[in-house]
Parts: structure tokens; C-alpha cells; sequence
């Protein structure tokens, strides 16, 4: 399935202003399960995020690759994208995140044996 969006109600400045964080604001949709981004549900996407990025780091560095940039502290900006990401309940975004970390724990752990680091594919 490809992943469509709208982001028509994020202002124009903003989409162009930020562009890379619109990118990944698009593809976190589909791991938070909040396809639409509203007033209504931006602290639960807002927290999801968080929750992720906490577990997981953040998804893109600044220019010199020694400062994490956090998606969740730009998310407000995106209020009106909307994706055919599939929805999650709270109850399902918790499983694949704790499912996630169990696996990215036994990744480190493996490397810490090994020296060698494969990493996992993002449950679906």
C-alpha cells in the first residue's frame, strides 16, 4: 500500500519552511496510527511521538550529525496533515512500541556480543 497525503491546510510558509520535518511528520504517521493531525488529537500524537523518540532516537541530526533533532517538538506545526496511514489505538500503538524495544534491546545486546549490528524492520 503507498502511503498518500494532504497537507493543503499546513500553511504554505510552514510546508516550505519545513520541509524535512513535514517528510517525517508524513512517515510517523504511520507508526504513531494518527493518520490526521488535528487540534483535537495533537497531544495524543504529540505524546506517541515522544514515546518513540525516547525509545528509539530521533530521526534526523543537524548538519554536523552531533545534535538529535526531535520530531515531537515540531509536530504543532503539522495541524491539518492528513494520511491513509492505518489508525492505531492506544492500546496497538503501546504493542508495537514495546515490541519494537524489546527487539532494538536484543540488537545492542547482539552487537555488544558480536561487534556486528543488523537492525530490525518496523513491525507493521
Amino acid at each position: 500500500m503507498s502511503l498518500n497525503w494532504n497537507a493543503e491546510k499546513v500553511p504554505a510558509k510552514i510546508r516550505e519552511q519545513y520541509a524535512k520535518d513535514l517528510e517525517r511528520a508524513i512517515w510517523n504517521s504511520m507508526v504513531i496510527g494518527i493518520p490526521a493531525i488535528t487540534e483535537k488529537n495533537l497531544a495524543e500524537a504529540i505524546h506517541r511521538t515522544r514515546l518513540w523518540e525516547e525509545i528509539n532516537g530521533a530521526t534526523r541530526y543537524s548538519a554536523d550529525g552531533r545534535t538529535e533533532i526531535y520530531l515531537w517538538k515540531s509536530l504543532h506545526l503539522f495541524v491539518g496533515l492528513k494520511t491513509n496511514a492505518v489508525r492505531r489505538t492506544r492500546t496497538q500503538f503501546l504493542r508495537l512500541l514495546w515490541d519494537n524495544s524489546i527487539e532494538y534491546t536484543q540488537v545492542r545486546l547482539d552487537f555488544l556480543a558480536t561487534g556486528k549490528m543488523t537492525l530490525p524492520m518496523i513491525a507493521a
